[in-house]
């Protein structure tokens, strides 16, 4: 099980922030680890295409981008978000209002 702060990733898939939770899709699933191990901080795209299950050479970066929408998509109601860095890179944190 990851953690980061009240966020935590269980076995199963399900990303929980304090009482409320959503389960990721599988492909998402290893990049919301990585992203939740480095919560709020800025993880380079080609650590999180290692992490990717379509990462492959000739199309790493439109599935990694798909992914990372996906993902997006997943943790919003939770209050989350997945933001694009300066450099190639993203990072996960709480929305910004």
């Amino acid at each position: 099980m990851r953690q980061a702060a009240q966020l935590e990733l269980d076995d199963k898939g399900w990303l929980h922030l304090g009482d409320h939770g959503v389960q990721l899709a599988p492909a998402t699933e290893r990049l919301a680890a990585l992203l939740i191990d480095h919560f709020d901080e800025a993880v380079e795209d080609s650590l999180l295409a290692d992490e990717s299950d379509n990462a492959s050479v000739n199309r790493w970066n439109s599935s990694l981008s798909s992914d990372l929408i996906h993902l997006d998509q997943f943790v919003n109601p939770l209050g989350l978000e997945v933001v694009p860095m300066p450099d190639h890179a993203h990072l996960l944190r709480r929305c910004r209002h």
